[in-house]
């Protein structure tokens, strides 16, 4: 049985793929840094930094889906 998706979740999909520029489904460090210069989200690198360890749940250094969709649910 398909479950549908909700149009909340296809918007966090792409603006999840929007921000991954190299498309590995991952969002780096760099990426996320880009991300929030893109939304006028002005922060000092540090802060960056420290926002994105809080974002990579399993500090794997990298951002995925469903790390990226509960902060970006949890701005809201």
């Amino acid at each position: 049985m398909e479950t549908e998706s909700k149009p909340q979740d296809e918007k966090l999909v792409k603006l999840f793929r929007r921000f991954d520029t190299n498309g590995d489904g991952m969002i780096d460090e760099d990426e996320f840094g880009q991300m929030l210069a893109d939304l006028h989200w002005d922060s000092p690198p540090e802060m960056r930094s420290l926002e994105f360890a809080l974002i990579d749940q399993d500090a794997d250094g990298l951002v995925g889906f469903q790390e990226f969709a509960d902060w970006w649910l949890d701005q809201a």
